[in-house]
């Protein structure tokens, strides 16, 4: 049998089918795509939003000495959807950008002293429709203990004032 040699179906074949590479982080997409200003201005409203519910978190409600874990994935590409995580003993926070390229909060409480003050920031844009709550399994505590012993020491913080 003859070998068929065709040196000019190479560039057609790259310029028709190129080999496509691996994504990057869904959230670089929805802020770089431009086919919707109104969805990439939401998203950073969403995230400036994520970032001052856990700054007051920090600054008022933990104390001296409480453990917490938090991790920016938004250039870890372990998680594709992953931007964000926070959790402490009393409250989960997380930022994920959607399939959809919407950036999407989850967040539980688990008997929270400073849970009325966190959803009253619920009631706003953008969190009023980007928050949503969850149920942690098999429950928060447990959840927690898990995430602390699970994740890197280099995640895990003990708070300081």
């Amino acid at each position: 049998m003859k070998e068929l040699k065709c040196h000019h179906a190479i560039p057609i074949i790259d310029t028709h089918f190129p080999i496509r590479r691996k994504p990057g982080k869904r959230w670089r997409i929805a802020q770089t795509r431009g086919t919707n200003p109104a969805q990439v201005r939401q998203n950073e409203c969403v995230e400036v939003s994520y970032n001052e519910v856990i700054k007051l978190v920090k600054a008022h409600h933990l104390q001296s000495g409480d453990v917490y874990f938090e991790k920016d994935s938004k250039h870890d590409f372990s998680q594709f959807l992953a931007m964000h995580s926070f959790i402490t003993p009393s409250f989960y926070w997380r930022l994920d950008c959607a399939a959809y390229y919407d950036f999407e909060i989850e967040f539980a409480f688990n008997n929270c002293s400073f849970e009325a003050e966190i959803r009253k920031l619920f009631r706003a844009f953008p969190l009023d429709r980007q928050a949503k709550e969850i149920q942690l399994k098999p429950n928060f505590t447990i959840f927690y203990k898990g995430v602390l012993t699970a994740q890197p020491a280099t995640l895990i913080f003990s708070f300081k004032r």
